[in-house]
């Protein structure tokens, strides 16, 4: 693959970090796509394994190839950054390291931007997500109800309404001149989904649209991760995304439908806010609401939109301060009733999900024997998570009559048809109704 820089469509930007098992299959899939007008932008963020010398080797064979390597380690948003600052093609990919691309979609990329007259973004229709050693599953964006849109607002409100949306950047494909005429970049220095706010500013101010209605990208995931995090850095990171949308709502004289959309790209983030919080200490409490005071006039704007009014009620009433630490209470008494009502000899907590992880963590601090995590997610069977065994609910079907009548389930979910479903799994086990019980953070399914 060779090109001159007038020739250049695509810039394939992927950020390196100790990837060496799986980098020279990512960068191969870019340069098995069967165009010619494409360049792959490495970033090599201080990898401490072989992965820069692997970007030289490369780099050296195929001088559509070019690599930086950072000085410092600055993280993924600061490493896409430069990939797009350096980059030549009116079109940028973003690539993952570890994942790679499949088939020959940059070509079929080529022609459908021709054909739509170089649109603001190309949607992909479907990626795949790959867990180890060779399990796929195909995900799909959207669905021919998307012909029928004719403007950018209608391209919203068909994502919102069909709840499709993903905001993982490399989702899509993005002419370069809409980042940088608008200063569109990552927002560096965040450890939680870095890239959902990106996409959603990016969705709002792009005036055409095209879709690809093929599979484009893999993304690779490990079965023995589990890349949720509770901790202070995250806090953070979920609090000051949801102030920058909130003014970004507040700065810009948006349509309806995009205020709607933007409103709910702000449910991620903020749904994280209520697990996180009752893992942290008073301290970092005392830290978090300082960055709620911060942006209090922002998050003002939210009141009527949220779906965690009761949190919104108690900063609202007591302060930043005050108010955090009596929403964790109220929160944290709420979850030791319900334990209370259903029994306390060995519990299990229903969902791997942040919310189920924070409630693990806070019923073992309070003293009560938490047995494991329960998760219908086959691929997470026998992982821990802090010292919590994560397995599905069969595993209670070996378990005498006696003991399963000792044992007491918090499910966990947000959806509420999930919710049912689990409940009868959990009933065809052998567990009685006064065993069972569940917690709803978020009663219009916010997922976290």
């Amino acid at each position: 693959m060779s090109n001159s820089d007038s020739e250049i469509i695509f810039s394939v930007v992927i950020p390196v970090f100790n990837v060496e098992d799986y980098l020279h299959t990512c960068i191969q899939s870019v340069l098995d796509q069967d165009t010619s007008k494409s360049e792959i932008i490495l970033v090599n963020d201080c990898s401490t394994d072989k992965s820069g010398e692997i970007c030289d080797s490369f780099a050296k064979r195929n001088d559509c190839i070019k690599v930086t390597h950072n000085k410092r380690n600055c993280g993924v948003s600061i490493s896409r950054n430069k990939g797009i600052k350096v980059a030549k093609g009116k079109y940028i990919v973003f690539l993952d390291s570890d994942d790679y691309l499949v088939g020959k979609g940059l070509s079929s990329a080529k022609t459908l931007i021709k054909e739509k007259q170089q649109p603001d973004v190309v949607v992909i229709k479907n990626f795949l997500t790959r867990r180890e050693p060779n399990s796929y599953t195909t995900h799909e964006l959207f669905n021919d109800s998307i012909d029928n849109c004719n403007t950018p607002d209608d391209v919203i409100s068909t994502f919102q309404e069909s709840r499709s949306f993903y905001g993982t950047c490399w989702c899509y494909i993005v002419k370069r001149d809409v980042i940088i005429d608008n200063e569109l970049y990552f927002t560096p220095n965040i450890s939680f989904a870095e890239d959902q706010e990106f996409v959603a500013k990016l969705f709002c101010i792009s005036k055409s649209f095209a879709f690809y209605k093929g599979t484009f990208y893999c993304k690779r995931t490990s079965s023995g991760t589990l890349t949720q995090k509770l901790n202070f850095e995250t806090s953070v990171s979920c609090l000051k995304t949801v102030g920058r949308l909130c003014k970004f709502i507040d700065n810009n004289n948006f349509s309806y439908a995009k205020k709607e959309f933007l409103h709910a790209r702000i449910q991620s983030p903020l749904a994280q806010l209520t697990p996180q919080l009752i893992s942290l200490n008073r301290k970092e409490i005392f830290q978090l609401s300082k960055i709620v005071e911060e942006n209090l006039n922002s998050l003002e704007l939210l009141e009527n939109k949220s779906s965690n009014f009761d949190l919104f009620f108690f900063i609202k009433t007591f302060g930043p301060h005050i108010g955090l630490l009596l929403y964790k209470q109220a929160v944290v008494e709420e979850i030791i009733m319900l334990i209370e009502k259903i029994g306390d000899e060995e519990l299990y907590v229903f969902s791997k999900n942040l919310s189920g992880k924070a409630i693990a963590q806070l019923l073992r601090k309070e003293g009560y024997l938490v047995g494991g995590i329960l998760d219908n997610d086959e691929t997470t069977a026998g992982t821990f998570f802090s010292n919590f065994k994560i397995n599905p609910p069969s595993t209670l079907r070996g378990r005498s009559k006696d003991d399963l009548a000792k044992i007491s389930v918090l499910i966990c979910n947000q959806h509420k048809n999930s919710v049912d479903t689990i409940y009868e799994q959990l009933r065809n086990i052998g567990l009685e109704k006064r065993q069972i019980t569940h917690k709803l953070f978020h009663p219009h399914g916010a997922t976290i």
